[in-house]
């Protein structure tokens, strides 16, 4: 063949690598094998060249030719879709890449990465959880979103919106940010303890509770009433049409089941006919977690509300 005369075959691609013949000096043309065939080309080297890769900024159709009068649409590509590069026709804005293992052309592909879609936050009834691990909370609901803080395993938190892909966005104290839902929040808090009498800040038993990582106020025992009896400090939560003032306290793994321990022996001296009056019990709170807390049986829910006096605020600091 005359590499000077021959006319066009076809193309070559960026980066790909082809069995060479001979070189034309006069022309300066390379011989390569493409395709089942030995062609002549004024692109190639013996020197290896990177791949060159591209991203789609949006979705789009993919082409079979550069041109945009004389070619028919042959698939799509998706926003973010990282290829192969293979050329640039300046003419038409096309670039040739490689999708699926095809040469295709495409106008919606360059070379640096889409910024992520930020899925919209959808606003929810507030509900709270307990985190089941030490998590890094994001600044948006995507992956590899700035870090806004952190929380530790068995925290109480509230979620206050929602968006897609299973991320929620919580408040937990001075903090909040963004994090998967799944795997990472529970309903139940293992070691978390609710108190509404002698327990809470400031009462006579508050140096009982010592050791724990966090402290919640001005929580509610959903389906609950208050009674106090024999003793102005000895209130008693049952079952009731209403809500009860109290403490959350989170204890981590470590220290939890001591503190459960030692719970259970202090709540367990109380008793009336030799039968304990508080059981340990998990319990259901208004803001849908549920915890820990000690609460009258069977048995003693009768005594309290045959004979001791109901507390119609459900808050122990405003027993009379």
């Amino acid at each position: 063949m005359n590499p000077k005369t021959d006319a066009y075959l076809g193309r070559i691609h960026h980066a790909e690598k082809y069995e060479y013949r001979r070189w034309d000096a006069a022309n300066r043309r390379d011989e390569i094998y493409v395709n089942g065939r030995w062609v002549w080309t004024s692109t190639t080297n013996r020197d290896y060249v990177t791949p060159q890769y591209r991203y789609a900024q949006r979705n789009g159709s993919v082409y079979s030719a550069a041109s945009k009068t004389n070619s028919k649409v042959v698939g799509t590509i998706t926003r973010g879709t990282r290829v192969r590069w293979g050329a640039w026709d300046s003419a038409n804005r096309r670039d040739e890449i490689n999708l699926n293992g095809k040469w295709v052309w495409s106008s919606v592909t360059d070379r640096n990465k889409p910024a992520p879609i930020i899925p919209p936050a959808v606003d929810v009834k507030n509900y709270a959880r307990f985190s089941t691990m030490g998590s890094t909370l994001r600044k948006n609901p995507i992956s590899g979103s700035a870090s806004v803080g952190s929380i530790k395993k068995g925290w109480k938190v509230v979620v206050t919106h929602k968006a897609e892909g299973g991320w929620v966005h919580i408040n937990a104290g001075s903090i909040s940010g963004w994090i998967k839902e799944s795997g990472n929040l529970r309903k139940h808090g293992p070691y978390s303890v609710a108190v509404y009498g002698t327990l809470r800040t400031g009462q006579s038993a508050y140096n009982v509770m010592g050791g724990f990582q966090q402290k919640v106020k001005d929580q509610r025992l959903a389906n609950s009433s208050l009674y106090q009896l024999w003793n102005r400090n000895w209130t008693f939560l049952t079952n009731g049409p209403k809500t009860v003032v109290a403490e959350q306290f989170q204890y981590s793994d470590s220290a939890g089941p001591g503190m459960l321990r030692k719970l259970d022996i202090y709540e367990g001296q109380l008793k009336y006919q030799g039968k304990p009056m508080y059981t340990r019990q998990n319990v259901p709170l208004t803001d849908g977690s549920e915890s820990w807390t000690y609460k009258t049986t069977s048995f003693s829910e009768q005594v309290v509300k045959n004979s001791g006096r109901y507390i119609s605020s459900g808050d122990f600091l405003k027993r009379s």
